[in-house]
């Protein structure tokens, strides 16, 4: 599939949709693809943020990109127009991002050492940030040194 005009960073599939497959790209856009069809089915640009990780929670309802600018965008794969985007929590760019089984705690690891736990559920519908979205990791965490683990 082709589509992207730069280096395609990450990709991951739906853990409810099997042929659905996101991809962020050093293009600076998250695109969404319908492997049946062989194509892109939506595009979506970050500005000028670069994205290199991205992932669905395992209940299918949250997509979350992450990079450059320690930024964090959060879309809901059925309305991608709903765009969440929160800044902070990392002072470098993010590597990875994972949830948790319950779909709940977003994990972000960045280049800063730091690893942080987010609370998603805390999210709220009617803003157009996600800057209520508790990262556990400031909250409760203890620095370690390369880490702030919030549990």
């Amino acid at each position: 599939m082709t589509g992207h005009v730069d280096v395609v960073w990450c990709v991951a599939f739906s853990p409810t949709n099997d042929h659905v497959l996101a991809s962020v790209s050093r293009d600076c856009t998250t695109s969404l693809w319908d492997t049946r069809m062989g194509g892109r089915v939506a595009t979506l640009s970050d500005g000028p943020v670069k994205m290199n990780c991205i992932t669905f929670s395992p209940d299918g309802e949250k997509l979350v990109a992450a990079g450059s600018r320690s930024n964090i965008t959060l879309r809901h794969p059925t309305n991608l127009s709903q765009q969440l985007t929160h800044t902070g929590g990392h002072k470098e760019r993010i590597n990875s991002v994972s949830f948790s089984p319950c779909s709940r705690f977003l994990a972000t690891a960045g280049e800063d050492g730091m690893v942080n736990i987010w609370d998603t559920n805390l999210v709220k519908d009617d803003v157009d940030d996600l800057s209520n979205m508790l990262n556990y990791s400031d909250l409760m965490g203890k620095n370690t040194g390369n880490a702030t683990m919030g549990f």
